[in-house]
């Protein structure tokens, strides 16, 4: 399966990175809100692409599944559609964080 890694966070480049490559997967492509730290983690972990914005990667037609994650200090509303998008399966290291802020995005959130 090819993964997409939306932001750099430490925990994604030193911890999810290696264990999707561990289980067999490729990691083809890194997001980050500043297109230079994407291009520069991207080649530190010999990922073939970088993106200066989630949605370019989540539009990218290679990536088969979404590694995001974006806790509570950053999620938007944008942040929130990726997660539930039907196009792509987003995995969410932070499952036990909910991806809603109260009982109205929950009921309302097709999950």
């Amino acid at each position: 399966m090819k993964f997409g890694v939306i932001s750099t966070v430490t925990i994604g480049t030193n911890v999810v990175v290696p264990a999707i490559r561990e289980a067999g997967h490729e990691v083809s492509a890194l997001a980050s809100r500043d297109a230079s730290r994407a291009a520069s983690v991207a080649d530190w972990l010999e990922v073939p692409r970088a993106y200066g914005t989630y949605d370019e990667l989540l539009g990218d037609d290679e990536i088969e599944a979404v590694y995001n994650p974006l806790g509570h200090d950053v999620l938007s509303k944008s942040a929130m559609a990726w997660t539930f998008a039907p196009s792509k399966p987003v995995f969410s290291f932070r499952c036990v964080t909910p991806k809603t802020f109260d009982s109205i995005q929950t009921s309302l959130a097709e999950v």
